[in-house]
């Protein structure tokens, strides 16, 4: 069930903790254990780990366990996480006083209604107060203690609120069909045109009921819905357009910040990605004089993106210094992921690498190695320690390394899937024992421009005797573009 294993991947390290210590039997907890250890899902892992624990042998019985496996983790999740998301107290509250109106408790369930409703005014969602409220309602009209003032105060809510809710209707169902066909897209993309002809009838609905309606929620709607048709419709080079044209809307007066600073990380990102260097220079000095009135929930949400953009661009615009200037100042953000910390060291040590800083770049790996120890066996730090090591010309040293890679890679149960890896070190390896050779491209080796540690350029600098950032940066021009946008 990919369902089950998409959902442990899912939890944060606190609800991970959660579940070992509250999972109702120890059996579902070793096999819960085995889904998170599992790279990845593939349909003879769910019969892998059940044939471990169970004796029994049935399709229908392993049916069953796992959905007591997911019904366990969600009821841990339920009663223990303390999750500070409002929409997730709410859940929380219905669980709670559905239980208690089921069990007649009537008087304690409004309790709860009452304080669901609290949380709810935090999150602004018309529909769901809409629900509570009819809940508080129906909970009213059985409870012994109800007085009709109450009842009287509820009915009026609902009714200003359904209101609303009305109002909202048409935005929030074209917005929904929008999805839906986004989906649709990639499941059968032999109808993409006529997806697409119908995706644009609605953006185009969604933008007329925008015109009407100057408000935050709205604003966001439509750009959220502009750029999921871009993405799922156009090229790249069409959603940029796109982006650009939202960039220059956003700076408008009343404009709401939080979806300006969006739009601009997705500008960058698309830029790069389309080589229009001019935009990404003037869009960086732009924001750089209005980043000093962020708040801190903007700072944590923007500032991780931007100043990794900003550093990828500087390397590539040959500003190295300023590009690990950007990274430590990355790396010094607070409530970083912990996927976020190891590809920024991950930048940090290319640009140290392209900088021909081999010992930094050494003090960098083994910092990162030091908050992610279980990156050592990772046949891509193997193979970024070999590189340091021949960096720092300790030859015999880098034989060594690059003779326990082969090994590790022939033992590697995706052996066959590494053929290219095994190409770049038999070149390494002719190159360390200084024979004549001639570079060779390894088609499998090119990445995109967001990894910066060029494996097929680095051996070609190496082996043409030549300094590789020269050659990274020869890699960026041929990307540059004049578009007119």
């Amino acid at each position: 069930m990919q369902a089950l294993y998409n959902l442990v991947h899912s939890l944060a390290k606190e609800e991970k903790r959660l579940y070992n210590l509250h999972g109702r039997k120890s059996r579902f907890t070793q096999i819960y254990k085995g889904y998170l250890n599992a790279n990845e899902y593939n349909k003879q892992l769910d019969r892998q780990l059940y044939q471990k624990h169970f004796s029994s042998f049935s399709k229908a019985f392993y049916s069953m366990q796992k959905n007591a496996l997911m019904d366990d983790i969600l009821a841990v999740l339920l009663e223990y996480s303390n999750s500070s998301k409002d929409d997730f107290v709410i859940n929380r509250y219905k669980a709670k006083y559905e239980v208690l109106n089921y069990r007649g408790f009537h008087g304690q369930a409004l309790n709860y209604i009452r304080a669901a409703l609290d949380a709810c005014e935090k999150i602004k969602s018309p529909r769901l107060r809409l629900r509570i409220l009819e809940d508080y309602r129906d909970t009213l009209a059985q409870s012994d203690t109800a007085t009709w003032e109450e009842y009287a105060e509820i009915i009026s809510r609902i009714e200003s609120t359904s209101e609303m809710v009305a109002k909202n209707a048409p935005f929030e169902e074209n917005r929904k069909k929008l999805k839906v066909l986004a989906q649709s897209n990639g499941l059968n993309p032999e109808d993409s045109e006529e997806y697409k002809s119908i995706s644009q009838e609605i953006l185009e609905s969604i933008q007329t009921i925008a015109e009407q309606r100057d408000e935050p929620a709205i604003t966001e709607g439509v750009f959220e819905s502009e750029v999921l048709f871009s993405k799922t419709f156009e090229d790249k080079f069409a959603l940029h357009k796109r982006l650009v044209l939202l960039e220059k809307q956003s700076n408008k007066e009343h404009f709401p910040k939080d979806i300006r600073l969006q739009i601009i990380n997705l500008l960058m990102e698309s830029a790069l990605e389309c080589g229009d260097f001019l935009l990404i220079n003037g869009l960086i000095y732009k924001t750089n004089k209005s980043n000093g009135d962020l708040n801190p929930a903007q700072r944590a949400t923007f500032l991780p993106k931007y100043l990794e953009l900003c550093a990828l661009y500087h390397f590539y615009e040959n500003d190295l210094p300023l590009a690990q200037q950007e990274l430590r100042q990355l790396l010094d953000l607070s409530d970083l992921s912990h996927e976020q910390r190891v590809r920024y060291y991950l930048h940090k040590i290319g640009v140290l690498i392209a900088a021909n800083l081999p010992r930094s770049a050494s003090q960098t790996l083994e910092e990162l190695l030091g908050e992610a120890s279980s990156l050592k066996h990772e046949i891509s730090v193997k193979l970024i320690e070999l590189i340091i090591t021949i960096e720092m010309n300790q030859r015999e040293e880098a034989l060594v390394r690059l003779q326990r890679l082969r090994a590790q890679i022939r033992k590697s149960k995706d052996a066959r899937k590494l053929g290219h890896i095994r190409q770049f070190l038999e070149m390494v390896q002719k190159m360390l024992d200084k024979k004549r050779i001639t570079y060779q491209e390894i088609a499998a080796l090119n990445t995109d421009w967001m990894d910066i540690l060029k494996l097929n350029l680095w051996l070609k600098a190496k082996i043409e005797n030549n300094f590789y950032y020269n050659y990274i940066l020869d890699y960026w021009q041929t990307r540059k573009k004049i578009l007119n946008v």
